[in-house]
């Protein structure tokens, strides 16, 4: 069973899928949000929404973003780099988040597995995540999120597929900053990891 903006939770274990509902639910459930109010602010049926919650569907990055800026977070806020899926409300002068090498927040949506980086700090103004792009194919989408972003490939190439333009290739090194407003998607022509930084 497929839904908007998700996919079945082929590729993504269902621990994670689950984790990601469990929060969605009891974040819902702490503002008394109903899930039809909650559909109506994030523009996501409320049947979608109750099919994540349940962990019978993978949202991808664009539907969860929308989900929890309706709650009130940007979604990288609700993950833990440590694991303990807490947020520690900190963005004070002289404030900084560290981190190693391949042990950012990751989670996987059918655009690719994000690894969210800087997610100690709440409240900040850039999104940043290194991105294992989705190799391209027909099940291809474009998505929009609030925000401008900018994306600097890091390995291999990728296309970037966007409304009112021609497909864009992209490779090591190259880089491209847009509107992210206006419906978009990154592949892996074969494979490729690039930086995402959002800044809202």
């Amino acid at each position: 069973m497929q839904a908007e903006g998700t996919s079945a939770t082929q590729g993504v274990t269902e621990d994670v899928a689950l984790e990601i509902g469990q929060r969605i639910l009891r974040l819902r459930k702490e503002r008394r949000v109903s899930l039809q109010e909650l559909g109506a602010l994030a523009k996501v049926s409320s049947s979608t929404i109750s099919l994540i919650e349940n962990g019978k569907l993978s949202p991808s990055y664009s539907v969860l973003s929308r989900i929890f800026e309706a709650l009130g977070l940007h979604f990288s806020e609700t993950l833990s780099a440590h694991g303990a899926g807490q947020v520690r409300q900190v963005l004070a002068p002289g404030c900084r988040a560290v981190d190693r090498a391949g042990k950012g927040a990751r989670h996987t949506t059918p655009m690719g597995m994000y690894e969210f980086l800087g997610t100690e700090l709440a409240t900040k103004r850039m999104e940043a995540a290194i991105i294992q792009a989705a190799k391209d194919g027909p099940a291809r989408k474009l998505e929009a999120h609030s925000g401008e972003e900018l994306i600097h490939v890091q390995d291999g190439e990728v296309i970037l597929y966007m409304e009112h333009y021609a497909p864009l290739p992209l490779r090591k090194g190259d880089s491209v900053y847009f509107d992210a407003s206006t419906p978009h998607g990154v592949y892996a022509a074969t494979a490729g990891t690039y930086l995402s930084i959002t800044a809202r």
